[in-house]
């Protein structure tokens, strides 16, 4: 079966009333790709945010110790495509501490947004080198989602 057909069968996996947990392999920044995040490729921050936004059910994505750098430029799209990770389902975030597991916002963007209608919770992460933008934000930018201690 190809990757791609691998994708689209584990997204509407994801879509189709089960929540799912996204464990990241790599620290690299890109964007969700055929055959990524499906339990046997390659799986990074911002694909696993894309893959959980897909879904209508609360996802987890478990963040292993690491230097998570954001380094794709971009602004002005809301999809987690480029810039910041842009939350727009309900979505817990867990790292392996505060020391260990760093999400840096390369001081080119913010780091997180939470859209109108998620609900996110982050815990055992640091965030740090977020990009102040219009004076609001630079770490976390909320827009009517909630924001919930982790």
């Amino acid at each position: 079966m190809s990757p791609f057909i691998q994708a689209l069968i584990w997204m509407f996996m994801a879509t189709a009333g089960q929540a799912a947990t996204f464990t990241v392999n790599s620290t690299v920044d890109l964007p969700l790709s055929a055959g990524m995040c499906n339990g046997t490729g390659t799986c990074t921050l911002r694909a696993a945010i894309q893959q959980a936004n897909s879904s209508t059910d609360a996802d987890t994505i478990i963040l292993p110790a690491g230097n998570y750098v954001l380094t794709l430029v971009g602004s002005g799209e809301n999809l987690a495509a480029t810039g910041d990770l842009d939350i727009t389902a309900d979505l817990t975030i867990t790292g392996a501490g505060s020391d260990n597991t760093i999400i840096d916002g390369n001081a080119t963007d913010r780091v997180f947004q939470i859209m109108s209608g998620a609900n996110a919770t982050l815990s055992n992460i640091t965030i740090r080198n977020g990009h102040v933008t219009n004076e609001n934000g630079g770490g976390i930018l909320i827009n009517d989602g909630i924001l919930a201690p982790g």
